[in-house]
C-alpha cells in the first residue's frame, strides 16, 4: 500500500517518532574492580558492546562506570558489579537476554567479573520520564 504524505504535520509527527525511537539507551556498571584495573578503552569498548546488542545508534548511547565501589556479594568481596540498563524501548525478554549476555561476556573478559557475581537490571522507561535537551521525550 502506498500512501502519499503532502500534510506537514504529519511528516513532522512520523519524523519525531523515528528519530525519538532511536533515543536514550544508558548503561550504568558499579563495581568494586579498583579504577586502574579497569583497561583504559573499556568505557568505549562497553559502549560499542551495548550499542550492538540494543541495536541503538551508538550517538545515543551513554556508559557510566563507578569503580572502586565498597561492595560485596555473595558475602564475599571478590570482584562484583551491578548494572543497570535503562531505554526507552528496544526491552522485552528476548532483548534483554541478548543485550545481558553481551554485558555480561564484556565485564568477564575485561574487568574479571564472574557472570554469578553480577546483577544486571532493565528499565523500559516511558517518554515522559526521560529528560534531554530542557525537555522530555513525550510529545
Amino acid at each position: 500500500m502506498y500512501v502519499e504524505y503532502t500534510n506537514q504535520t504529519n511528516l513532522t509527527i512520523i519524523k519525531d517518532l523515528l528519530v525519538k525511537k532511536s533515543r536514550m539507551p544508558s548503561l550504568t556498571i558499579a563495581t568494586n574492580v579498583p579504577r586502574d584495573a579497569i583497561p583504559k578503552d573499556f568505557i568505549k569498548d562497553a559502549a560499542e558492546v551495548f550499542q550492538q546488542a540494543i541495536g541503538k545508534p551508538i550517538k545515543w548511547v551513554s556508559v557510566h562506570v563507578q569503580p572502586d565501589q565498597m561492595m560485596s556479594f555473595g558475602g564475599t568481596e571478590e570482584p562484583c558489579a551491578l548494572m543497570s540498563i535503562t531505554s526507552v524501548g528496544n526491552l522485552g525478554v528476548e532483548e534483554n537476554k541478548k543485550i545481558s549476555a553481551s554485558i555480561f561476556k564484556l565485564i568477564k573478559e575485561k574487568l574479571s567479573i564472574e557472570g554469578t557475581r553480577a546483577y544486571l537490571e532493565f528499565h523500559d522507561a516511558q517518554r515522559s520520564e526521560i529528560g534531554y535537551d530542557g525537555t522530555t521525550f513525550a510529545k
